[in-house]
C-alpha cells in the first residue's frame, strides 16, 4: 500500500490536528427500562480491535466486535421497535457516492425464523420498511441480506441503517444482538419505539450493552484510501540538545489498513525531521493507535517552544 504522509508545517502544539467529531445527536443516552438482558450476558469488557473484511472495491463496515450477548424488550411492551446504527456526517462524507449493497445482522438464541424488515433512511422520524426478511440462523451468527436495490450514500447526510420488528419475546427470545463491549460512540447502538402520538423516539443503548451487531457492505470505486487523522501530545517546550519526546495517536480514516506512515516534525527554527513508522498495524476504519516518538534538537539557546 502507499505510505500515509502526515505533515506538520507548523510547530508542534500540545494538542493538535484532532479530527472533528460527528454532529449527529438526536438521542437519549439514558438506559431503557423496557430492556431485558439475556441471562447469557457477560460484564462489559475492554474493546478489541475490529478487523473488517475487504475484497477489491468493497469493505464491511460496522462499529461492533463479535456477537457476545443479546437482549429484548419486556413482554409488557407491545408494538414495533427499531434497532440501528448511524453513519454520521463525517462518515457519509468520506463514503459519499459509494453504495451499500448488503446488510448484516446477528441475533441471539432461539430466534431462527423471526420476520423483520430492513431499513436505510436519512430521516429517523420516518422509517420506511425496505424489504422483509427472516433470521436464517441464530445463536450469535450473522445473517447477510443482499439489498434488492443498492443504496447510494449521500455526502454529509447522517444515515440510519437497521431493522424493524414487532415485539414477540415469548416466540423469539432475545433477538437484539450486541457485542457487550464498552463503546463510547452513541451511534453504535440505537433503538426506537413510538410514543403515544405515534412518533419514533430514539435512544442509545451502548452504555448498557455495547454496540449492536449490525454491519453493512459498502462497494464503490472511490472508497477512502491511505487517509488518517492525528492527535499530538507533547510538553510545551524542550531544552536545547535534548530529545523531544511526544505521542501521536493515529486514527484510520480509510477503507484499507495503514501499515506505514511518515511524520514531518519541526521544532523551533531548526530543519524539519521526517520520522518513518513501519508496521503501524492500524487496520480498521476509525480504529486508533498511540505511538511514542522522539526527535533530537540541536538549537543553541534558551528552551525551545514546541
Amino acid at each position: 500500500m502507499k505510505k500515509l504522509l502526515l505533515s506538520l508545517s507548523v510547530i508542534l502544539m500540545t494538542v493538535g490536528l484532532a479530527s472533528a467529531a460527528g454532529n449527529t445527536r438526536l438521542l437519549n443516552a439514558q438506559p431503557n427500562p423496557k430492556f431485558e438482558l439475556s441471562p447469557a450476558g457477560n460484564s462489559l469488557s475492554a474493546p478489541e480491535e475490529i478487523v473488517p473484511s475487504r475484497a477489491g472495491n468493497s469493505m464491511t463496515f460496522g462499529f461492533c466486535n463479535e456477537p457476545a450477548s443479546a437482549f429484548r424488550y419486556r413482554a409488557d411492551f407491545t408494538g414495533e421497535y427499531c434497532i440501528a446504527i448511524c453513519l454520521d456526517e463525517d462518515i457519509t462524507t468520506q463514503f459519499a457516492n459509494n453504495k451499500i449493497t448488503k446488510i448484516m445482522v446477528a441475533t441471539g438464541p432461539s430466534c431462527k425464523g423471526m420476520p423483520f424488515h430492513l431499513f436505510i433512511t436519512t430521516d429517523p422520524s420516518n422509517i420506511e420498511k425496505r424489504q422483509e426478511v427472516k433470521f436464517r440462523t441464530a445463536d450469535y451468527v450473522y445473517n447477510t441480506y443482499t439489498l434488492n436495490e443498492p443504496y447510494v450514500i449521500e455526502e454529509g447526510t447522517p444515515l440510519f441503517i437497521g431493522w424493524i420488528a414487532s415485539n414477540n419475546p415469548e416466540l423469539y427470545p432475545y433477538p437484539i444482538c450486541v457485542d457487550y463491549t464498552y463503546n463510547p460512540n452513541e451511534n453504535a447502538g440505537l433503538t426506537a419505539t413510538k410514543d403515544n402520538e405515534g412518533n419514533w423516539v430514539w435512544n442509545s443503548f451502548v452504555g448498557d450493552f455495547g454496540a449492536t451487531n449490525i454491519k453493512c457492505v459498502i462497494e464503490g470505486d472511490n472508497l477512502p484510501k491511505d487517509l488518517g487523522s492525528i492527535i499530538i501530545g507533547t510538553a510545551p517546550y524542550v531544552t536545547p540538545g535534548s530529545d523531544l519526546e511526544f505521542q501521536v495517536q493515529l486514527t484510520n480514516e480509510a477503507s484499507n489498513a495503514i501499515n506505514n506512515f511518515e511524520l514531518e516534525v519541526k521544532v523551533g527554527d531548526q530543519q524539519p525531521e521526517t520520522l518513518t513508522i513501519t508496521d503501524a498495524g492500524v487496520s480498521q476504519y476509525k480504529s486508533a493507535k498511540i505511538f511514542d516518538l522522539a526527535t533530537s534538537t540541536s538549537t543553541i539557546g534558551l528552551n525551545i517552544p514546541v
